[in-house]
């Protein structure tokens, strides 16, 4: 009774905030493993610089999972989201492009999230971080600023890192299709 009740009030609350225009946060309904990837698109200043931009959400994850054959099946059908945003850069957009990347590392670390991997190498810096809760892995995100371009891929949902590479593979998964997983300590 008490539970029905609770919830009853929840949506009535709900109801009202809508109605009166107070802001209902939505991050609250979104996955643990989902991370934003606004402060990215906003950096492009509009779709011109959008080379690239996927949402699958778990609805449509659904519908695909249909038409996978079985090992794929078993990875793609727990998730709740896979995304991913290519920018391309316009001169002198690389330090923007970096702090973001940065900025979006330590929000995601103190919120919970381990970095993988940090790799900085000539024009390229590239962030690998997981969230999980001990026992499985809830979500990826893997972020790639170079000279030219600004990638950032999350995929939110249970995950196996061993299979990561193979969605990557599969799916042509921007930042996970060249991931080495051996070279992270993945295959454990």
């Amino acid at each position: 009774m008490f539970r029905v009740k609770t919830v009853v009030t929840s949506v009535a609350v709900l109801c009202l905030a809508t109605l009166i225009g107070l802001p209902v946060d939505a991050e609250d309904k979104r996955p643990p493993g989902y991370v934003d990837s606004s402060a990215f698109v906003e950096l492009a200043g509009g779709d011109e610089q959008v080379r690239v931009e996927i949402n699958i959400y778990k609805s449509m994850l659904q519908i695909v999972c249909k038409s996978l054959d079985e090992d794929l099946k078993d990875i793609v059908c727990g998730l709740d989201s896979i995304r991913a945003v290519i920018l391309e850069l316009e001169s002198g957009q690389r330090g923007q492009a970096v702090e973001i990347v940065r900025t979006t590392s330590k929000n995601l670390r103190g919120r919970g999230w381990e970095r993988m991997a940090l790799v900085r190498e000539d024009d390229e810096e590239v962030h690998v971080l997981v969230l999980n809760d001990e026992d499985r892995i809830e979500g990826l995100v893997v972020m790639v600023a170079s000279e030219d371009e600004l990638i950032f891929t999350n995929i939110a949902g249970v995950l196996d890192l061993a299979a990561i590479q193979r969605i990557g593979d599969e799916m042509d998964l921007p930042g996970l299709d060249d991931l080495d997983l051996d070279e992270l300590g993945g295959n454990r």
